[in-house]
């Protein structure tokens, strides 16, 4: 009967905690919806990128058994869910990423079936709903993680506005002498990397969303610095980030555990047998 408690005890918990992590999921979800958005009206510009990563999914894929697509779709989504919670410690950065990464490329493959048949859109529905909703909750829980340590830093230093403005003014600094610099040299920072990477920059929706990601690499970083800093150097924050990550690290893990493993079980087993069938 304790056991039984306790475990009732437990997932009550980790629903109670999946309740108060709402914000960071649904902000996933609507950056996900964004990014399907922009991989679908962008998919002639993608395709020679992202063409070689899907082909190499299905060589993997192509002749695996049924058990065997099972075990390698749920290793593959356990690791991707487990590595982007853990990595969310840094500011939430990986997982806002891997949102960003992996709306892009399913709204490319929803243009490249809609090419085909709009209908085929249904086929995927059964694949991905628990595996979305697994997803969605270790990418939230990974961006409150890390996003944590950004409110503990700006609830504690919200009165002396330096400590706060700083930062910014840092990082705008940084973004401005790199670009002036860019306009100087008359290239772009890593164009050759981008060249090679067959990524069309003459599309403005291509150049704008590394744009974007460039200055959101540029702040969290900076911010990220100050964090430290503090961290080390100030021993009352110290101790709120220290409890703050703590209590946010338990319950994370207890809802992977609880929830997001046994959904993911359900969707390697549905996508594994769907797969092999269609």
């Amino acid at each position: 009967m304790k056991k039984k408690k306790s475990k009732k005890n437990l997932l009550k918990q980790a629903i109670n905690y999946l309740k108060e992590s709402r914000r960071p999921i649904y902000a996933i979800i609507i950056l996900f919806l964004l990014s399907i958005m922009f991989g679908f009206i962008n998919a002639e510009s993608l395709a020679q990128t992202l063409n070689p990563i899907l082909e190499n999914i299905i060589e993997q894929t192509a002749n695996l058994k049924v058990i065997s697509l099972i075990i390698y779709i749920f290793q593959n989504n356990t690791l991707a869910s487990s590595i982007t919670l853990g990595l969310g410690v840094i500011l939430g950065i990986f997982p806002l990423m891997a949102t960003l990464y992996n709306g892009i490329v399913l709204g490319y493959v929803l243009e490249r079936i809609a090419q085909i048949s709009f209908l085929e859109w249904w086929r995927l529905l059964p694949h991905g709903i628990f595996e979305f909703i697994a997803i969605f909750i270790s990418l939230g829980l990974g961006l409150r993680l890390g996003g944590q340590f950004l409110t503990n830093y700006l609830k504690y230093y919200q009165k002396k506005q330096l400590l706060i403005w700083v930062p910014a003014f840092i990082t705008i600094l940084i973004i401005l002498i790199t670009l002036l610099s860019t306009l100087i040299s008359g290239r772009i920072p890593n164009q050759d990397l981008i060249e090679n990477g067959n990524i069309a920059l003459s599309n403005p929706f291509i150049l704008g969303l590394l744009v974007i990601i460039f200055v959101t690499l540029n702040f969290a970083q900076t911010f990220l610095l100050f964090i430290i800093i503090t961290f080390i150097t100030n021993k009352e924050l110290r101790k709120v980030q220290l409890t703050s990550f703590k209590g946010n690290l338990y319950f994370s893990l207890l809802i992977f555990i609880l929830i997001i493993l046994p959904l993911l079980i359900i969707a390697a087993i549905i996508e594994g047998i769907l797969i092999s069938v269609l």
